[in-house]
């Protein structure tokens, strides 16, 4: 709860399901920025190469199903916003 991850970019695509909570989930694309929050059941997929984010704004926690385009080791550094 109330934390979250600075804007970063894989070369695979990726998703977010949220299970428990809310997290908002951000999008950067040609100069251009743009938020939703997600609940339970709530999917995004993230094309590869799009800058994205997501942050825990509430006081509960969030149970998340993160799933990366790729069979290899993370190769995201997520630093905290």
């Amino acid at each position: 709860a109330g934390c979250g991850v600075r804007p970063y970019e894989r070369e695979v695509e990726d998703a977010f399901m949220v299970l428990e909570g809310e997290l908002t989930v951000g999008w950067e694309e040609d100069g251009r920025v743009a938020e939703a929050v997600l609940g339970p059941r709530d999917l995004v997929m993230n094309p590869a190469g799009r800058r994205h984010w997501f942050r825990n704004d509430g006081i509960a926690p969030a149970t998340v199903w993160h799933v990366v385009g790729a069979s290899g080791a993370e190769t995201v550094r997520f630093q905290a916003a």
